[in-house]
């Protein structure tokens, strides 16, 4: 039944496809080998796959993502599914509502500390979301620092490294700690390329702009972060002049996405022919 409402592809149908795997858990745990509920992530049998498989539809349906991801956290079987789920609910709120997601990042990271693992002993997703959320949401850069510090050490994953240390490269730059920001920010581009380089080299621009340093260094970390896809900012714009080929390809970039945004608004209203908009039958009246 899952699998059908899966493969139906109906928009209204996601969530069900995606409670009907839950639902489908429960029979994988009864039918399956007993599994330690203290397991690590990977070692809860079928139903931690079939469970995994719910949380990842959930995630993508249109509407009613919260909801689902509440009811599927009731399935989980073992305190790392626990945790996984909890922390996508708290992304799921972290924009809308900063106490309730930090609630959610804290239940995740509870599940983890139930399992006394001196190796895994936080949810690395979740203490950097709490970082994060410190520093944007609640503009305290000393309870971010306070936080990520706690994951510093910890084995993860490049791309979660990468993120963790530019908010704590932010974090440091904006208690006036110019020297280990920029100590921080380097790390993170010594690490594998991941999504948040760009902003990395951004920041690293910045900070260095603030220390005062040679200036071609400022702008090749500028250059990098636009020529990684970040959008053009009027720092970046100041510092390297609006001739500049990387700051003309990032203006380019800018323009053809909000022309491509605006043309699939149309489209999504009506657009012309449909008659959306004020489109062509109103020339007609």
């Amino acid at each position: 039944y899952a699998t059908a409402l899966e493969r139906d592809g109906k928009s209204k149908q996601i969530s069900a496809a995606a409670i009907a795997y839950g639902n489908a858990t429960r029979v994988a745990i009864v039918q399956g080998e007993p599994v330690d509920p203290l397991v690590r992530a990977g070692g809860g049998g079928i139903a931690e796959n079939i469970l995994r498989r719910a949380v990842k539809i959930a995630k993508a349906a249109p509407s009613q993502r919260l909801e689902t991801l509440r009811i599927l956290s009731t399935h989980a079987h073992t305190a790392a599914l626990a945790s996984d789920i909890y922390y996508e609910i708290g992304l799921e709120i972290s924009s809308s509502n900063i106490s309730s997601a930090k609630e959610a990042f804290t239940i995740a990271n509870e599940f983890i500390a139930t399992r006394n693992d001196e190796e895994t002993r936080f949810h690395i997703g979740s203490l950097i979301e709490l970082g994060k959320l410190a520093l944007e949401g609640e503009d305290d850069a000393n309870k971010a620092v306070e936080y990520l510090n706690k994951a510093k050490d910890a084995h993860m994953d490049d791309a979660d490294h990468v993120k963790l240390l530019l908010l704590v490269g932010r974090a440091h730059m904006a208690l006036g700690e110019i020297e280990v920001a920029i100590t921080e920010l380097t790390r993170a581009l010594s690490l594998p390329e991941s999504p948040d380089t760009q902003n990395a080299h951004y920041q690293l621009a910045i900070a260095l702009s603030k220390n005062n340093a040679d200036k071609h260094e400022v702008d090749l970390h500028f250059e990098k972060a636009l020529d990684l896809g970040m959008d053009p900012t009027t720092e970046a714009i100041e510092a390297l002049g609006e001739r500049n080929m990387s700051v003309m390809r990032a203006l380019n970039r800018q323009y053809y996405k909000q022309f491509h945004n605006q043309a699939d608004s149309g489209r999504s209203e009506g657009g012309i022919l449909s008659g959306g908009g004020g489109g062509f039958s109103s020339f007609l009246i």
